[in-house]
């Protein structure tokens, strides 16, 4: 607790000064090293997890995530949301029927996202603070951006393996190519972030590991590199549906957000942290910009393979409403009080022309309601 308190000022003390309060950033696997670090030193058995759950609830402290702002209000989450299971469910019975989702079995629906990455920084967001407090941290935080990581998962047959975005204009030679892991893809941008070069790039390979001639369900969310319209108009010629998650929506909508991240994450800390292990610390380790990249995608590619180990995907795709095995009301366990009826759904087949322009009005109407409420906000 005193090692807390070094990092976290307690909010009671007000003999302070200002520039005198430590806001630094506390995680639990922050305290659980700490605690390995001491028993250590003091000839005692490492701590279990649950002894840790249980001092922070003896001294009065809880894990807490960053405050969302501009949340979008809850009866309008519920609307949205019903808005795109119904367009999910609809899409489903343009073409012919497959299996008991029409057009599309477990392994044609697929979501894709992508999130920032440290090279060692704990990943976690949730950090420890003092119950009833606002949870502030000032100074640098450890988390800082070293790349970008897009995952894209299937219920079942995960065929795309990550992509990292480093940042740069990519002039490296071979052999620092040939050192990646091989289960990862490499792609650099001005920024390190997604852009549309990018994202055209990873359609590319997308489109070669699942194309299948049958039609395929791609559901991502708005941000503005997902919608060009040239990307959206491409996927559309080979026979891919693209779902949007409306904008506000995700935290609740989007699996990648609401379980896959965190699961990848914890992962590749634990992958970060065995490397570190073996050089006893974090601060001997001197590494070059070429060694940090070669490093970064081995560390994803073994924290890819043990997400696929110990992540349940096709049950979570059932929980979250993507896949489906019958016509019951769905519930969202992410979603609290919502619930979709699919017996509302109706939809006219005449015409495959038809379906396709309906298709393409329903996408441009999805893209101009997040421009409108974009711009709502703004004002």
């Amino acid at each position: 607790f005193t090692w807390y308190r070094s990092r976290r000022t307690d909010p009671k003390n007000k003999s302070l000064a200002p520039a005198d309060i430590r806001r630094e950033k506390v995680t639990f696997s922050h305290l659980e090293k700490e605690g390995r670090r001491i028993a250590k030193q003091l000839n005692h058995s490492i701590p279990s997890s649950s002894w840790y759950i249980r001092f922070m609830k003896r001294h009065g402290l809880s894990l807490q995530q960053p405050k969302r702002q501009d949340k979008v209000p809850i009866d309008e989450v519920h609307r949205l949301a019903n808005s795109f299971y119904m367009y999910n469910r609809r899409v489903s019975l343009w073409s012919i029927k497959r299996g008991v989702m029409g057009a599309f079995i477990p392994e044609d629906i697929c979501n894709m996202d992508e999130s920032p990455l440290a090279l060692f920084g704990d990943q976690a967001k949730r950090s420890i603070n003092d119950i009833g407090t606002n949870n502030e941290i000032n100074g640098y935080i450890s988390n800082k951006r070293f790349c970008t990581v897009m995952l894209t998962v299937f219920p079942k047959n995960q065929r795309m393996q990550p992509v990292v975005l480093f940042k740069g204009k990519g002039n490296i030679g071979v052999d620092e190519r040939q050192k990646y892991a091989k289960g990862v893809h490499v792609i650099f941008t001005p920024k390190g972030v997604i852009n549309g070069q990018s994202m055209n790039m990873f359609c590319k390979k997308w489109l070669e590991k699942v194309s299948d001639g049958h039609p395929k369900l791609f559901i991502i969310d708005s941000a503005n590199s997902h919608l060009k319209p040239e990307i959206i108009q491409n996927l559309r010629k080979k026979n891919v549906v693209v779902s949007i998650i409306p904008k506000g929506c995700t935290q609740y909508l989007q699996l990648l957000d609401t379980s896959v991240f965190s699961v990848f994450k914890n992962h590749y800390q634990a992958a970060a942290n065995e490397y570190i292990d073996n050089y006893t610390s974090r601060s001997k380790i001197k590494l070059t910009a070429k060694q940090k990249r070669i490093l970064c995608t081995r560390l994803i590619s073994t924290a890819w393979i043990r997400t696929q180990k110990s992540f349940d995907f096709e049950r979570a795709f059932l929980d979250i409403g993507y896949t489906w095995i019958d016509e019951s009301p769905v519930s969202i366990r992410t979603l609290p009080g919502f619930l979709f009826d699919p017996s509302t759904v109706t939809i006219s087949t005449t015409n495959n022309n038809n379906n396709e322009e309906e298709e393409e009005d329903n996408e441009d109407q999805l893209i101009a309601e997040e421009k409108k409420r974009t711009h709502i906000c703004l004002i």
